[in-house]
């Protein structure tokens, strides 16, 4: 094939027909048979080149899905890191709620033994206030004495009522801290939901 070229550039004399005619098959053979080759070469390269793009690009994806995975691995983590600690704060919270509530109820147990002896004290005041009328009643020098008495019951009655008026005091202090701890506690609760 490349010879009859040759021979065919070099040579421009005319050819007898079947000559030529061979002549022309055989370059036209050649040149079909190089394009097949050409086409064949070029697609060759064209798969290769789309396979070689294919696993560029699976290999892109692979990665950016690596590193997706890597991040969300991060954030799951830094998340359940940030629950931990929420869920040590809730029971911290709800610790420090029950030693309130067990301080409250020593609190009130505290304020009902106060008002029990307040009213075992007036009782007893008002015995002894009793005596001590009657007792002034009978003479002029007991009367000196019950008024001395009264005096000192009514002493005792004043110190008794401040004593009261104090328990109410804490016992109001303790409802309205009861009351705040509560709060917090429903707080919490609706947090944790």
């Amino acid at each position: 094939m490349e010879e009859a070229r040759l021979w065919r550039t070099r040579h421009r004399d005319p050819l007898p027909d079947r000559e030529q005619s061979f002549l022309d098959a055989v370059v036209q053979l050649g040149t079909r048979a190089q394009r097949l080759r050409r086409t064949a070469a070029i697609g060759a390269i064209a798969l290769l080149s789309t396979i070689v793009a294919g696993g560029a690009i699976a290999f892109v994806k692979v990665d950016r899905s690596k590193h997706t995975a890597i991040e969300q691995a991060d954030v799951a983590s830094r998340e359940a890191t940030r629950a931990r600690q929420a869920e040590d704060r809730v029971r911290e919270q709800l610790d420090v709620i029950k030693r309130e509530q067990a301080a409250k109820a020593l609190a009130e147990t505290a304020v009902e033994r106060g008002k029990q002896d307040l009213r075992a004290a007036n009782a007893d005041l008002q015995k002894a206030l009793g005596r001590a009328e009657a007792e002034s009643k009978h003479a002029q020098s007991e009367s000196q004495r019950a008024q001395v008495a009264a005096a000192r019951a009514s002493d005792l009655a004043d110190s008794v009522q401040k004593t009261n008026a104090r328990l109410e005091q804490l016992l109001t202090e303790e409802r309205a801290r009861t009351e705040h701890l509560e709060k917090q506690r429903r707080k919490i609760a609706v947090e944790l939901r």
